[in-house]
């Protein structure tokens, strides 16, 4: 089995996020561009083990995984704080829980090709309530960024990263940007990252 593949088991994928400092962006994100009230409508994109939630104020949550076994350990921790569905987030589920004040898609688009990446954008904000927003983050190119972070970014498991506009290009269609920071240094390994909120225009 790959190193990479070890990663889809939810104890090992925890214990990789904290010995890299992973749990910094995500709080970065979640208190900074995904800031909300008490109360409102979250959505979580990519969710895996849910760990999001320790960020958020008391909200009605809903969380979106492909794995099984990141969706089964998410009920086991954090059952009571929310609801998670196996499975992408789909237009029905946009119908069905529209209005939606917060997507977080943290650490998804770069695992989805241009067409995926529009499509969920297009989806997303289709039931996004006036004033939402939608933040994401992910790894990226910029032409500072040391070698080794860019190569770190090649071989993340996510096979789609791109530059801070590529990345905004495939919201635009159906998103405004309304704030976005590229950094380096918040990982405990050369990484440089895209940080981008968007909302309706």
């Amino acid at each position: 089995m790959s190193a990479l593949a070890l990663l889809e088991h939810p104890v090992l994928y925890n214990a990789v996020q904290w010995l890299l400092g992973a749990e910094n962006p995500r709080r970065y994100c979640v208190t900074t561009y995904g800031a909300v009230s008490a109360g409102s409508r979250v959505i979580d994109v990519g969710c895996g083990p849910g760990l999001a939630l320790r960020y958020l104020p008391n909200v009605e949550y809903i969380g979106f995984d492909p794995s099984a076994d990141y969706i089964a350990w998410a009920r086991r921790r954090f059952g009571s704080k929310g609801r998670f569905e196996q499975g992408m987030f789909a237009p029905e589920h946009a119908r069905a829980l529209a209005p939606y004040d917060l997507v977080l898609l943290l650490g998804v688009i770069h695992h989805c090709d241009d067409a995926t990446a529009r499509d969920l954008f297009a989806t997303i904000a289709s039931g996004l309530a006036p004033g939402g927003r939608v933040v994401t983050l992910d790894p990226t190119y910029t032409p500072t960024q040391s070698a080794m972070a860019r190569r770190i970014a090649r071989a993340d498991r996510g096979r789609f990263a791109r530059t801070p506009d590529g990345y905004r290009d495939l919201a635009a269609p159906h998103l405004a940007p309304h704030a976005s920071e590229t950094r380096d240094g918040m990982l405990l390994i050369p990484t440089t990252v895209h940080i981008g909120a968007f909302g309706h225009p």
